[in-house]
């Protein structure tokens, strides 16, 4: 049984506000103690722990190496090089009436009467600081990121305090606990539909929430190490509901949407309850599919009353078989003479050794178990991955019967062996459900759960029901029109869509009878007038390209295991996490036997060690990045968001805009503080570029920062090619072209034509020295639709033509022949224009460099696809 009074003794060791009054922090924290009559506790080893773990030894105030961030308020980026100087409104706050609004702000928080203590924690866990964050007009925002040591202000005071209070509650025995459930692909990319897609990573993302949620009422938040907790839409609304603390930071509904749980988490328990605690993790999970499930088949199992029994074992079979959890724990070592300690590499024990050396010797304080954290977290991410390698298998089992028509694995639903009564039986459930079910489509219980759950479904989790509830998800059909939609709208003729949509009977019908009278030659009344009147009244041609593709953007970060992990190339270095005027103050520092191995040449250049402020860091940036961020992006270029749990995105775009999003959600994975602004009805994201001034209606965000690479694969598809193809193409193209063949921080583009060979380029997002690929590959779109479309045919006939000219050229010719030889193709396309002035040659010339730029392969070779991409967007998106 936890005691949540001790944990709030652990947390309020430290006031929030520590970094603006360090000397005066200790009177502060009984003055927020004696809001809530708690009494002081003894913490301090605690404390020692998580300072140890959290940040490197460095002198203090006695050795003048002490840092007022009043005076200069500055933060750090934890993983990447990343400074953010922090511009006050107020030149000199006045601290007093800050802690005085402080101590009264947390006297004025609601707490639930059914558990007081454990209402206090949350209260100080999330509720005080969304409060100090919107209200407080000094600091605003910043309060998210307090620092917990002015001298290394990398990690927040609240992370800090977290840790304390976890490690309050698992005493002398705390434990390394990891929880990943599974199949994570197997089960979302079994879809026909695009909500299929969205609707099983909504329930993989809520059962992951559901296992964390187990840890969230038997411990605290505290205990999660990732993925981070705060401004999470399942988290906010758990709080909400069970009456745990007030959250004055509102979760947008788009938000509500997002699939923004990874299917793996980390913990620290205390020794004696891993066990329980896992079996608990593994039955709350499984119970909550069931309730999912049962949702389902109660309005299935109405349909098989000819021989329920049938119906119910194969639905319970296939239920039972699902899902796989994998979950284990091992020690936090407090000494590397720990057992499992001992079969660490002697290389690691080493550099652990020369770190508490440099640490002891410089702050004067005995290094303990605390620096022992990134072995901890090794060996128990070892552990775990080798128990999936080691995964049981169901040897010899095989579902039996005709395969369900979506995922080919486990058997249709049916009332009988005889195929005669499996027709029948979906005729029946088509005739009850309607639209969601296609002619000739037999699924298993699974697939079926994924199609029609939250649709008139009873007895789901409340939660997911919300969720759910009115929730509509675009077809690739309306991804593909959605380009001619907004063109209708930009030539002030909506009416004709408007139009179309009314005549069809509204919601997704329209969409669903241009798929269906799709490549007819005597395609549906309603379908030919409005084409029709495309032509006619708007200009617009819709031929066999345009208004017929759309994109599906799969983008994974680039070797987070190394980045988790402690071991990524560009990790920040120790002058990095520093406040600027610490390495100086070391410099002068009078106590030489306190900074010296600090002033070790090169020492400062070196990278930081591994802490839980590190996890803590990439979990909140990860968050930040897929809550916040990533939609933001997705929604202003008209796409839809699939999921975005951490580093793994998944959305559907229009062709027209698909290149721009994904090099924008690069640019901003990438960048290490961001900023979002809150407006009447939307929010917008943007780089804050080493400087911010707190402003009410913000939130500062951080991310990952330079340390990070992420790649990305962009299939574009026709809107009636069979989605589970692309979406597996899609991940071969993530991983082989854009990773393994671009060497990561790449983009892949696979062009699937329904007619002819597919079309593949991979390149780094950009070369140095370069310019940026999608930046030259949107750019020549752009040049070729102004290009008149039957020259730029020919343009792209006489270059292939004539490649091995150009490829001699380029490996044997004088600089700039490659681009002369271009241009007098170009100019042979050209022959009817205006070439009398100045503005044709520079268009020209523009138009070679462009050529070469997207032409050029590894080796100095010359590759076509670039091009013939460039071609059909250009083609496409024109309308010719």
């Amino acid at each position: 049984m936890t005691n949540w009074e001790d944990k709030l003794t652990a947390f309020l060791h430290d006031p929030p506000s520590k970094a603006l009054n360090i000397p005066g922090h200790e009177g502060l924290s009984d003055k927020l103690r004696e809001v809530w009559y708690i009494a002081k506790g003894d913490d301090a080893l605690y404390d020692q722990i998580s300072a140890s773990a959290d940040r490197p030894g460095v002198p203090g105030h006695k050795e003048g190496c002490s840092v007022d961030f009043v005076e200069i308020p500055e933060l750090t980026h934890p993983i990447s090089a990343g400074r953010l100087r922090l511009n006050l409104t107020v030149a000199k706050p006045d601290i007093a009436t800050l802690e005085e609004y402080l101590v009264k702000t947390l006297k004025g928080m609601a707490l639930s009467e059914n558990d007081t203590n454990k209402s206090k924690f949350f209260t100080l866990f999330e509720g005080l600081k969304q409060a100090l964050s919107q209200n407080e007009h000094t600091f605003y925002s910043i309060w998210n990121k307090m620092p917990a040591d002015t001298r290394i202000p990398d990690h927040s005071i609240w992370h800090h305090n977290s840790l304390v209070s976890a490690l309050s509650a698992c005493k002398n025995a705390p434990y390394f606990f990891v929880f990943s459930l599974g199949p994570v692909q197997g089960f979302i990319s079994e879809a026909r539909k695009l909500r299929d897609l969205w609707v099983g990573s909504m329930i993989l993302s809520y059962l992951a929430w559901v296992g964390i949620r187990v840890i969230c009422d038997d411990f605290g938040p505290d205990h999660i190490v990732y993925p981070s907790l705060s401004g999470q839409p399942f988290f906010s609304e758990y709080i909400q509901e069970r009456g745990l603390s007030e959250l004055v930071e509102s979760i947008e509904p788009d938000q509500k949407k997002i699939a923004s749980f990874p299917n793996k988490f980390v913990a620290i328990l205390p020794k004696d309850s891993v066990t329980d605690e896992g079996k608990r993790i593994e039955e709350a999970i499984l119970s909550e599919w069931k309730l999912i499930a049962d949702s389902v088949y109660q309005r299935a199992s109405m349909r098989a009353a000819s021989n329920l029994e049938y119906f119910k074992q194969a639905w319970e079979r296939q239920n039972s078989r699902l899902w796989e959890c994998y979950w284990l724990a091992s020690p936090w070592f407090k000494t590397l003479d720990d057992n499992l300690a001992k079969g660490l590499p002697e290389s690691d024990k080493t550099n652990i050794n020369k770190l508490v050396k440099l640490f002891q010797e410089a702050s004067g304080y005995p290094v303990n178990q605390g620096i022992c954290y990134s072995p901890s977290h090794g060996i128990v991410q070892a552990l775990h991955a080798a128990l999936k390698n080691s995964r049981r298998f169901q040897e010899g089992y095989r579902e039996p019967g005709d395969k369900c028509t979506q995922c080919g694995t486990r058997q249709q639903l049916s009332t009988s062996e005889n195929r005669g009564d499996t027709r029948a039986f979906w005729k029946h459930m088509k005739e009850g459900i309607g639209d969601d079910i296609r002619d000739g489509e037999r699924l298993c219980s699974v697939c079926l759960i994924k199609r029609i759950v939250g649709r008139g479904s009873q007895g789901l989790p409340p939660t997911l029901g919300n969720v759910f509830k009115n929730a509509s998800f675009p077809s690739s059909t309306a991804m593909a029109f959605d380009p001619i939609v907004r063109k209708l709208k930009k030539l002030a003729k909506s009416e004709i869509w408007n139009d179309f949509v009314s005549e069809c009977g509204g919601d997704e019908k329209p969409y669903n009878i241009l798929h269906d009278n799709d490549d007819k030659d005597h395609p549906d009344e309603k379908v030919s007038r409005f084409l029709r009147r495309l032509r006619v009244e708007a200009g617009i041609k819709p031929t066999n390209i345009f208004g017929k593709y759309y994109a599906v953007l799969l983008m994974d970060g680039d070797k987070m295991g190394d980045l988790v992990n402690g071991k990524a190339d560009k990790l920040a270095t120790w002058q990095d996490i520093m406040h600027s005027s610490l390495p100086e103050k070391l410099r002068e520092s009078k106590s030489k036997e306190r900074t010296r191995g600090w002033l070790e040449q090169g020492i400062l250049q070196k990278k930081r060690h591994l802490t839980p402020s590190v996890h803590k860091a990439i979990s909140e940036a990860l968050g930040d990045f897929a809550l916040n961020t990533v939609p933001y992006v997705i929604k202003r270029h008209h796409g839809h968001l699939i999921y975005a749990g951490g580093d793994d995105v998944l959305a559907v775009m229009p062709i027209d805009t698909v290149l721009r999003a994904a090099e924008e959600i690069m640019e901003l994975y990438r960048a290490p503080f961001l900023v979002k602004r809150f407006e009447e009805t939307d929010w917008r994201v943007k780089k804050c570029n080493g400087e911010y001034t707190p402003e009410k209606g913000e939130k500062l965000l951080i991310h990952l920062g330079e340390a990070a690479t992420i790649s990305a694969a962009v299939i574009i598809a026709h809107h009636k090619a069979p989605l589970k193809g692309v979406i597996h193409e899609a991940h071969q193209v993530l991983e082989k072209e854009a990773k393994d063949g671009a060497d990561r921080d790449a983009v892949a583009i696979l062009l699937k034509k329904r007619g002819g060979a597919e079309k593949l380029v991979a390149k780094k997002w950009k070369n140095d020295g370069d310019a940026a690929y999608i930046a030259l590959l949107t750019e020549l779109v752009k040049a070729l639709c102004d290009y008149d479309q039957k020259a730029s045919s020919k343009l792209m006939y006489k270059i292939e033509q004539n490649k091995t000219a150009l490829e001699t050229l380029v490996k044997e010719g004088p600089e700039g022949s490659v681009e002369k030889f271009l241009e007098s193709l170009i100019e042979k396309g050209q022959r009817n224009k205006d070439k009398n002035n100045g503005k044709w040659e520079q268009e020209r010339a523009t138009l070679a460099k462009r050529l070469k730029a997207i032409l050029l392969d590894k080796d100095s070779t010359l590759k076509m696809d670039g091009l013939m991409i460039a071609r059909f967007l250009a083609q496409a998106i024109g309308g010719e």
